[in-house]
């Protein structure tokens, strides 16, 4: 088991624990009295946490089954924004399904059947006949159904501008994920309406819901492979190497061994290394080790302020970075 995830999969064990007890209680919802279906707020509850978990596992996967070179590579071309549209998106796909799971508690998927219109119109007929107002948006048919189509067409226009941006991105792993994302909603989208048009028949459903979870597990591929921190934590690890790197160079051992070499005995070519040497431990031994720390920390953070900067065709964001990597390697 890799260092620090213990308390990790232990989480996950407990999170299973209380899905099945959120289970019971969906479940027991349904004995009670002349009732034949389950509560739809606990089975909203019951598929949100059922979603998490796999969310979870889904993530936990990603991060352990990659190869750390691939890790570091996504995230030197990590875009801040590009991973903040990303938890939007999967935050938005979260509550779609939350959506999806009302519109099943309450069977809206049989009510109105007709695409684009919900019985001729925009809006469906009495979307607020229930007392007090808030149940409407939870038990009336044709409100709870309406949401959920809105919401979907939210969901795919998010994706399209998110699919626009991520083209951009010079890592191409990260596109590839963005085209398999936008073609999975799509595809939901399609789903979707014909679930609507044949009256929600199991198979079609079943599929809809399926697709939901691929969706969701796409979007939360992306905080994997462009970890929120990452160029704060990559800034770091390289200021680390720089200040090993110049340690060695700048080693008294090293001017020690420069001055006791007789480069007359030498041949041509190893005196041309020897003066290589001697001019970088001379150019180390004038540079603060301090300097090359701050010059690998503004440089890695460069990459993703760069990143940003091209993808939203806003040079000028670039400019004061670019001014303080001048001055640094000036000094």
């Amino acid at each position: 088991m890799p260092v620090g995830w213990a308390g990790r999969l232990l989480g996950l064990g407990l999170l299973g624990g209380l899905q099945g007890a959120v289970g019971w209680w969906m479940v027991s919802s349904g004995l009670s009295g002349s009732m034949l279906d389950v509560a739809s707020y606990r089975l909203a509850t019951h598929l949100g946490l059922a979603f998490v978990i796999l969310g979870l596992i889904a993530w936990y996967v990603f991060l352990l089954g990659r190869d750390e070179r691939d890790l570091i590579q996504a995230r030197r071309f990590s875009q801040g924004g590009l991973c903040r549209l990303s938890n939007i998106l999967l935050g938005f796909a979260f509550v779609q399904i939350l959506l999806g799971a009302l519109v099943a508690g309450i069977d809206a998927g049989r009510t109105y059947n007709d695409w684009p219109l919900m019985a001729g119109a925009f809006l469906p007929p009495y979307p607020f006949e229930l007392e007090p107002l808030r149940r409407n948006f939870f038990e009336n048919a044709g409100l709870v159904q309406f949401m959920h189509r809105i919401a979907g067409y939210g969901l795919v226009a998010l994706g399209l501008y998110i699919w626009v941006q991520a083209r951009r991105s010079s890592h191409i792993d990260t596109r590839f994920r963005f085209n398999a994302l936008i073609a999975v909603l799509l595809l939901q989208l399609v789903i979707g309406i014909l679930t609507v048009l044949y009256m929600a028949p199991w198979e079609i459903a079943i599929v809809h819901q399926v697709l939901a979870s691929v969706a969701g597990r796409l979007s939360w591929d992306q905080e994997a492979m462009m970890p929120r921190g990452a160029s704060t934590q990559r800034s770091e690890e390289l200021a680390t190497m720089a200040s090993m790197i110049h340690a060695r160079r700048t080693d008294s051992r090293v001017g020690e061994w420069l001055a006791a070499i007789d480069e007359k005995a030498l041949d041509q070519v190893a005196q041309a290394q020897i003066r290589h040497i001697r001019r970088e431990f001379d150019r180390a031994t004038r540079v603060p080790g301090a300097l090359e720390r701050e010059i690998a920390v503004q440089s890695s953070r460069a990459h993703a302020i760069w990143a940003e900067a091209r993808a939203d065709d806003d040079f000028s964001a670039f400019a004061p970075t670019l001014t303080t990597l001048i001055d640094l390697r000036r000094q």
